[in-house]
């Protein structure tokens, strides 16, 4: 069964630099990571004047942070560049779909 985790995105500042509460996100991602190293993890946030106002999507400073914190890159699946917390389900459910995952944490 294909399990996956979904990462929901949060503020970054101009800079890129993960607020805490994302910072405490991924690092309860990476937890699940080391317990569970079968799980893949979909990281969601892209652009918005109110979370993310630079020129790289959130997710991928979310994705940046993970690996730098030990996660390999073929955990990932493609990113979600939501605006906001129900486009994050949203624009996730097809990329779950395609892929068929199963199971979702």
């Amino acid at each position: 069964m294909l399990k996956a985790i979904i990462l929901l995105g949060g503020p970054n500042n101009a800079q890129g630099e993960l607020s805490e509460i994302v910072k405490s996100r991924c690092k309860t991602t990476f937890e699940y990571h080391l317990n569970y190293p079968e799980l893949k993890i979909l990281c969601t946030g892209g652009f918005g004047a109110h979370f993310n106002v630079t020129e790289q999507a959130h997710a991928d400073y979310v994705k940046a942070y993970l690996t730098a914190l030990g996660v390999p890159d073929t955990q990932f699946l493609p990113i979600s560049e939501s605006r906001f917390t129900l486009e994050d389900a949203l624009l996730a459910k097809p990329i779950l779909k395609r892929l068929r995952f199963l199971k979702l944490y």
